[in-house]
Parts: structure tokens; sequence; C-alpha cells
């Protein structure tokens, strides 16, 4: 898909600072798992961009989920015409805020 039709994306606060405390848990034990993590999970919502039904409803309305390739982390997103907005990214253990 050209970088002309792809969808912009935004990353609310909350969500940029989980993407944050997440490398920084992991980063205490293993400081190149949290950058291997951190980046995947990075890659994720960049492919949302092009590929925005990628993941499924999302746990609240008008919201949708990408589970993260190998790791137990989960991107909760909203899409709007032109935007990809990421809201957070959680543990799949994690009960939303």
């Amino acid at each position: 898909m050209s970088e002309s039709r792809k969808k912009q994306l935004e990353w609310s606060i909350l969500a940029s600072a989980d993407v944050l405390q997440i490398e920084d848990h992991i980063a205490a034990e293993n400081p190149l798992a949290a950058k291997k993590v951190t980046s995947e999970i990075l890659d994720v919502a960049q492919n949302l961009r092009a590929f925005p039904m990628l993941g499924h409803l999302g746990r609240r309305a008008g919201t949708r989920e990408i589970v993260i390739p190998h790791y137990p982390y989960f991107i909760s997103y909203r899409l709007t015409p032109k935007k990809v907005i990421v809201l957070a990214v959680l543990h799949q253990s994690r009960q939303y805020p």
C-alpha cells in the first residue's frame, strides 16, 4: 500500500506511557529483551497503518485489539477515517483501567 493511502498513527499519552513502563519493567532484568519487546510493539502498531482491520473487536465499544506476537501484550486502538489511534498497550492478564 502506498504511503499516501496509509492511515496516520497517533499514540495516546496513556499508550506511550504503557510502552515506556513495559520497557522499564523488562529492562530491570534484561535490557536487550526490553528493546526487542518495545520494537515489536512499535512494529505491530506501524503495521496497523496499512492494515487497520488486522485486530479483532475490542472489549470496549468502538475499539479493536491486536495481540503482539510472541509476547503477552496487546494493543487497544480506535479507528477514524484517517487515523489509527493507539489507546493502550496492556499485558494480556491486566484488566482495563
